[in-house]
């Protein structure tokens, strides 16, 4: 599945506003790095989320990810609640 939003800045340029694809992490992180994306993954997310009081408590939504199989590192884990400030 793919997911695009775009409109029409300059003659030809567009300019990406969403964008999401169903395959390989490291394959859709490289497509965007290539084509000048902003990449925000699943816990960058889950921080606008928080940040934006659509989610309560980003340490429940990590340890929710964290059972059912999601990899963390300690390091990502306790930067992105200090980061809103639940560390």
């Amino acid at each position: 599945m793919r997911h695009l939003r775009h409109w029409r800045s300059r003659g030809d340029e567009y300019r990406c506003g969403f964008f999401s694809l169903d395959c390989f992490e490291k394959d859709a992180r490289k497509f965007a790095e290539l084509t000048g994306i902003k990449v925000l993954g699943t816990v960058g997310i889950l921080i606008l989320a928080k940040r934006q009081n659509i989610v309560k408590s980003l340490r429940k939504k990590l340890e929710e990810l964290e059972m059912a199989g999601f990899r963390l590192s300690s390091e990502i884990h306790e930067k992105a609640l200090e980061s809103v400030g639940e560390l």
